[in-house]
């Protein structure tokens, strides 16, 4: 599969901005960045290929509700993957 267009969406436009340093800026690949409320997801339904989310959504209030969007706006059968930290990660923190 050929990746023709890329969005990027976070809701700190640092990351956004960081994140154009580490892609590859092939000019075949249309990259667009947005920033706005990962609880808030702004997309339409049946309207994205994949959604990869990596160590964001440890950070939203209400992960049922936004894992339930994300799957609103998947088109049917096609991935999502993430990665978020378990309720047991750094405990070691926990015991300061």
């Amino acid at each position: 599969m050929k990746i023709l267009n890329m969005m990027v969406f976070n809701f700190l436009s640092f990351f956004l901005f960081q994140s154009k340093k580490q892609i590859n800026n092939n000019k075949l690949v249309e990259t667009k960045r947005i920033v706005g409320d990962e609880e808030k997801i702004p997309f339409k339904e049946n309207s994205m290929d994949a959604i990869l989310s990596c160590l964001s959504l440890h950070w939203v209030n209400d992960l049922p509700g936004t894992l339930a969007q994300i799957k609103r706006i998947l088109k049917p059968d096609t991935p999502f993957i993430g990665a978020i930290f378990g309720g047991n990660t750094l405990y070691e923190l926990r015991l300061i």
